[in-house]
């Protein structure tokens, strides 16, 4: 039981008394149930999986009294519900998942491990309530719901999350109430660190590249697009006036603003190009729909008019050129 955490979880120890964390919010002496372990074993029931003593965990289906082990209870595919009253189920009486037989398989794969399963709802082999199509293990998912916590933990196909938790809590799938293993213990710190240091070619600053002061010709400033690079105002020949500075890899390049590409050879001569006014949105003569069969002599859709001519453009010829339109020379 100490190798595996993830089913029994963590293990809790004062003086000479220890229990794992899941054996004891499952008991049916919770809260009481640290009182009673202390008074020994001879009290609590019979194990009706292994036959011996310090059963605490009862199933609470109607007319039951079946006692187990959490240990022999997971072997024989009792289930474990952790929110709520914290109910126990074993083998006879808890919670199935119900799925159309159309929506069933014979075989398919596990979306976390990607190892085949059985496309049948069962103890080990789970679906999603919300699409019905991912199918996992039950080790997987609650090795993912361990992991993800309440905050991240969704289904991994179709990304639901209320009726996925729901469903997931009711079969017994553990799920803590903290953040993601992934944001904890300061996964992301050395993202929050700010740049710090002048990148200038030559930094005139006295005290270093280092060093800098709050205002001043000996400000440090980021690059206002990426924020991997800063400099010194005075290193840039940068004014007292000038609030903002892009290093060399993100400023534009000289002439920018103009049109980014040569377009006058993509049909050959006679045309010439013109940025789409709001007034071309209507029809289109002939020659403005290249050699696209489709609508070849016809007006342009209104659908597309309406919805593609500001962002996607044109089709023209093999190609899609966007926000730009062809004018006959002359």
């Amino acid at each position: 039981a100490d190798s595996n955490p993830d089913t029994y979880g963590q293990k809790c120890q004062r003086g000479k008394l220890c229990v794992h964390e899941n054996c004891l919010v499952s008991s049916s002496l919770f809260p009481w149930g640290l009182i009673v372990l202390s008074r020994g074993w001879a009290d609590l029931p019979t194990c009706c999986v292994c036959g011996c003593k310090g059963a605490s965990i009862a199933c609470q289906g109607r007319k039951c009294t079946k006692n187990f082990h959490f240990p022999c209870g997971s072997e024989k595919g009792c289930i474990y519900q952790f929110f709520g009253e914290f109910k126990s189920f074993c083998w006879k009486h808890r919670p199935v998942q119900r799925v159309r037989r159309r929506q069933q398989q014979a075989e398919t794969i596990c979306i976390v491990c990607l190892e085949s399963m059985p496309g049948k709802p069962s103890y080990s082999a789970m679906v999603c309530p919300a699409c019905k199509h991912a199918w996992f293990h039950r080790d997987c998912i609650q090795g993912h719901a361990l992991r993800a916590a309440l905050y991240h933990f969704r289904c991994p196909r179709c990304r639901d999350m209320g009726t996925f938790q729901r469903e997931m809590f009711r079969m017994g799938i553990k799920i803590p109430d903290r953040d993601a293993a992934w944001e904890e213990d300061g996964a992301f710190s050395d993202q929050y660190h700010r740049h710090s240091h002048c990148d200038a070619s030559c930094c005139l600053y006295v005290g270093g590249r280092e060093q800098f002061a709050d205002n001043g010709p000996w400000q440090l400033l980021l690059c206002n697009s990426c924020g991997s690079q800063g400099t010194h105002r005075r290193c840039s020949s940068l004014g007292a006036t000038k609030g903002t500075w892009e290093c060399e890899d993100c400023a534009e390049p000289t002439g920018a603003g103009k049109e980014p590409l040569e377009r006058k050879d993509v049909l050959g001569p006679g045309f010439v190009w013109r940025e789409l006014r709001a007034d071309d949105c209507g029809h289109y003569p002939r020659w403005a729909l290249g050699r696209r069969r489709r609508h070849a002599g016809r007006a342009w859709p209104k659908a597309h008019c309406s919805r593609g001519m500001s962002v996607t453009g044109l089709w023209i010829g093999a190609g899609k050129i966007p926000g730009w339109i062809l004018d006959p020379k002359g």
